[in-house]
C-alpha cells in the first residue's frame, strides 16, 4: 500500500511538472526578461540527461524517420532563406531569424515528449486542454480584477503591453493573457485548442468537454477573433464526424449551453454586463453586428485583409520572390500581412509550397496506402481522427490568409509538433517497427 501511494505521488508530481513546463513552452511569457521557452528547454535538457533511460528514448525518437524528416525539412526551410536573400542582393535576414525560432520550439517539443510521452495515449493532448483552461481563467480573472491584471502584465513583454494599451484606449479588452504573443499567435492557438476540445468530446461524449469548449470560446473574445475560425471548424468537425443521434445531441447541447450562459450572465455584476454589452460583444462579434445593420459579414480587419489580397504581384515575384521580408523601417514588406503574400514576396511560390508540404506531412505522417487502409477499414470512431486531420489542415490553410501561421507561428507549431508526435507514438499507433516506447527493435 505505501508503495502504491508513493508511485501515485510520483505520477502526480510528474503530471504537475509536465503541465507547468508545457504552459511555459506554449505561451512563452517572460520571467525577469527571460522567455519561459528557454527556461523550459533548460529544465527539459536537465531532466533528459539526469533521469535514467530518458536520453536513450530521446535518441531513438529523433532517429525515427518521420521525426528526423520533419526536423530536416524545418531546418531547410529557414536555412535556405539565407542564399535567397543574398541572391536577391538584399540585406534583410528577418525571415531567417523569425523562422529559426520554430525549429528551436520543435526540438523543445521533442524533448518534452521524450520525457513525458511514455504511455501517453493522448495524455499530452489532454494536458494541452488543461493549460488552455488555466490560460482562459487567467484572462477572465484579469478582466474582472485590475489588480490581477497588473500581476499578469508584469510577465508580459513591453512591446506587447504597448499594443495592448492601444487597444484598451479604444475600449477593446485584449492583451490580458499570460503570454509572450498576445494577439495573432495566441488567438490562432486558441482556435487550435477549440478544435482539439471538440475532438475530445466526439471521442468521449463527456459533457464537461462542451463546458471547456464554451470556456475557450468566451476567452477567445479577449484574445482575438482569429480564434473564432477554430470555433467554426470545430462545429464542422462535429457534424462531419460519425456520432449517433447527431442532430438530437446538438440540440440538447445548444439548449444546455444557452441555459448556462444565461444564468451566468444574469449573475454577473451590472458594471461587468455593461462592459460586455458595450465593448466586448461589439468587437468580438463585429461581423454579426454589421450583418444586423445591413453592412454584410464584414469587420474592419477583414476589409483591410481584402485590400491586402488585391496587392500587386508580378510574375517574377510570384516565381522567385524579391528576397525581402520586412521593409527598411521594420514594417511588413509592401505593407502586406497576408501570410501567403509575405512568403511570395520573399521567395516566390516555392516558399509557400514548401511550408504547406511540411504541414501536410506533420498532419498526415502515414503513407497514402496507409491512409486509405486506415480510413476505409477502421471503425467509425477511428475515422473521426481522419476528419480531425483534415480540419486541422483546413485551419492552417485559412489562418495563413490572415497571417503567418505555417512554419512561423510558434504557439501553433508547438501544438502541431506535439500532435504529430502523439499521432506516431501513441499506444494505439505503436507497432513493433515504429514505437519508441514499446518496441524492442532499433529505429
Amino acid at each position: 500500500m505505501p508503495f502504491t501511494s508513493l508511485k501515485q505521488l510520483k505520477q502526480n508530481c510528474s503530471t504537475v511538472l509536465g503541465i507547468i513546463l508545457l504552459f511555459c513552452l506554449v505561451f512563452g511569457f517572460q520571467i525577469s526578461g527571460v522567455n519561459t521557452r528557454y527556461l523550459a528547454l533548460f529544465v527539459l535538457i536537465l531532466l533528459v540527461m539526469v533521469v535514467r533511460g530518458k536520453y536513450a528514448i530521446l535518441v531513438r525518437l529523433i532517429k525515427n524517420k518521420r521525426v528526423f524528416s520533419v526536423l530536416i525539412l524545418s531546418l531547410l526551410y529557414f536555412v535556405l532563406s539565407i542564399p535567397i536573400t543574398i541572391l536577391h542582393l538584399k540585406n534583410d535576414f528577418s525571415f531567417f531569424s523569425e523562422s529559426a525560432g520554430v525549429l528551436l520550439v520543435e526540438v523543445t517539443a521533442i524533448l518534452f515528449y521524450s520525457f513525458f510521452g511514455k504511455g501517453s495515449n493522448h495524455r499530452i493532448l489532454k494536458w494541452v486542454t488543461i493549460i488552455y483552461i488555466i490560460q482562459s481563467l487567467i484572462i477572465l480573472g484579469a478582466f474582472m480584477s485590475p489588480n490581477f491584471l497588473e500581476i499578469v502584465r508584469s510577465f508580459q513583454y513591453e512591446n506587447a503591453q504597448e499594443f495592448a494599451d492601444n487597444y484598451l484606449e479604444q475600449q477593446i479588452f485584449r492583451g490580458m493573457a499570460l503570454s509572450g504573443d498576445l494577439f495573432f499567435g495566441l488567438a490562432s492557438s486558441f482556435g487550435f485548442a477549440l478544435i482539439l476540445t471538440m475532438y475530445e468530446y466526439i471521442k468521449s461524449a463527456q459533457f464537461h468537454y462542451i463546458l471547456v469548449f464554451i470556456l475557450f470560446t468566451i476567452a477567445s473574445f479577449f484574445v482575438g477573433r482569429t480564434s473564432l475560425v477554430g470555433f467554426g471548424i470545430a462545429i464542422i468537425l462535429y457534424f462531419v464526424s460519425p456520432i449517433r443521434h447527431k442532430i438530437k445531441s446538438f440540440v440538447r447541447i445548444v439548449f444546455a449551453l444557452f441555459a448556462i450562459v444565461a444564468i451566468v450572465y444574469v449573475l454577473l455584476p451590472y458594471n461587468v454586463k455593461t462592459v460586455l454589452n458595450e465593448n466586448i460583444f461589439p468587437y468580438a462579434l463585429e461581423m454579426f453586428y454589421n450583418l444586423d445593420e445591413g453592412n454584410g459579414l464584414s469587420t474592419n480587419s477583414t476589409s483591410e485583409l481584402y485590400d491586402m489580397l488585391e496587392s500587386p504581384i508580378s510574375l517574377s515575384t510570384f516565381l522567385l520572390g524579391d528576397g525581402q521580408f520586412t521593409s527598411s523601417t521594420g514594417e511588413y514588406y509592401m505593407q502586406v500581412d497576408v501570410g501567403y503574400f509575405r512568403q511570395l514576396y520573399f521567395s516566390g511560390i516555392f516558399c509557400v509550397l514548401f511550408s504547406v508540404a511540411i504541414i501536410v506531412y506533420m498532419i498526415f505522417p502515414l503513407n497514402i496506402s496507409g491512409l486509405k487502409f486506415r480510413f476505409f477499414n477502421s471503425p467509425q470512431l477511428v475515422k473521426s481522427d481522419f476528419y480531425l486531420d483534415v480540419c486541422i489542415l483546413v485551419y492552417f490553410l485559412i489562418l495563413q490568409i490572415k497571417g503567418l501561421a505555417m512554419m512561423h507561428g510558434k504557439e501553433l507549431m508547438i501544438l502541431l509538433m506535439l500532435y504529430f508526435l502523439n499521432k506516431i507514438f501513441s499506444q494505439r499507433a505503436c507497432n513493433e517497427n515504429d514505437c519508441v516506447f514499446h518496441s524492442t527493435k532499433s529505429l
